[in-house]
């Protein structure tokens, strides 16, 4: 027969999550494992989570529209938690001269053997098809 098992409020799990505590810190708040509340509390932990975003992402709009506040530690959040990121654009400002020009597919490109060096094998025959 195995220990009774602990009495933890699954509100209290929901709760925590909702707030952003991590499963660790959950468990060690409930007094119990990690694999403990992984294992018995896996669903209210995943609500508390999702109610954890859209409070975030309401409270960005709140700071977005007020405009004071500690816009930093929002987009940082936004970025760790919402998955937010931002787009980078590279834009060069290389003269024309030094630009790759690749080939089109309907060029062909005309291919000069390479002078021989004293020694060296006789090159390979040409079995490119041209037009």
């Amino acid at each position: 027969m195995g220990r009774p098992c602990k009495t933890i409020d699954p509100e209290r799990v929901v709760y925590l999550a909702s707030i952003g505590h991590t499963l660790e810190e959950i468990a060690a708040l409930v007094d119990c494992s990690y694999a403990t509340l992984h294992r018995r509390f896996a669903r209210q932990c995943e609500k508390g989570r999702l109610l954890c975003a859209p409070s975030i992402r309401a409270k960005q709009v709140e700071k977005a529209l007020s405009g004071n506040g500690d816009t930093t530690m929002l987009i940082w959040l936004g970025k760790q938690l919402l998955r937010q990121r931002d787009k980078h654009e590279v834009e060069t400002n290389w003269p024309e001269r030094n630009r790759v020009r690749r080939p089109s597919s309907a060029m062909t490109i005309a291919i000069r053997p390479m002078p021989q060096s004293p020694g060296a094998p006789p090159p390979l025959p040409n079995t490119a098809a041209g037009p």
